[in-house]
């Protein structure tokens, strides 16, 4: 139980939202290995990287780096690709070795420019609210705080671990 589940705070609970169980997370993670392309890297990214989903999809071939020192990928967001949310939102992101031994690098290596040229965050959005939905994986958690594809990137070192029974 929430430790500050009685407090009397006066916050928007319409913009509240809930963490994925272990099991919702190995369900939306089965179904896209089988589903593949765009959705496959979209989420892993956002899983692996943190990365927000506007800025998965705005991202550009030459934003994936390679540091010769420490011999470590990583993701450059900046806002030479599109728009980022804050100003400390410009970040170097270690590409985890997860990504790389599924052949992150190789679909980067094949991509002329944009990773997902025609991509918009809104059919990201669509895409998952359907395969939740698909999955029976509930929107709204106990006290009304929503699931949604964002809450990944606060649950990375969380459901790492899960994932990495499942890659």
């Amino acid at each position: 139980t929430s430790p500050a589940k009685d407090l009397k705070l006066k916050l928007n609970t319409s913009k509240t939202y809930a963490l994925f169980t272990n099991d919702e997370i190995s369900k939306i993670f089965l179904a896209i290995k089988t589903e593949g392309g765009w959705k496959k890297w979209v989420s892993l990214i956002a899983m692996y990287a943190g990365a927000r989903r506007s800025e998965i999809v705005q991202l550009r071939a030459q934003d994936i780096k390679y540091d010769s020192d420490s011999k470590r990928y990583y993701i450059l967001i900046t806002e030479l690709a599109g728009s980022v949310k804050t100003e400390n939102a410009t970040r170097q992101i270690p590409i985890h070795e997860v990504l790389i031994s599924m052949g992150f690098i190789n679909f980067v290596n094949e991509c002329d420019e944009r990773l997902f040229p025609s991509l918009k965050p809104d059919a990201v959005t669509q895409w998952f609210t359907k395969l939740r939905e698909k999955l029976g994986i509930n929107r709204v958690y106990d006290y009304g705080n929503k699931k949604v594809f964002h809450k990944f990137s606060p649950s990375f070192a969380y459901y790492l671990l899960i994932l990495l029974t499942l890659f």
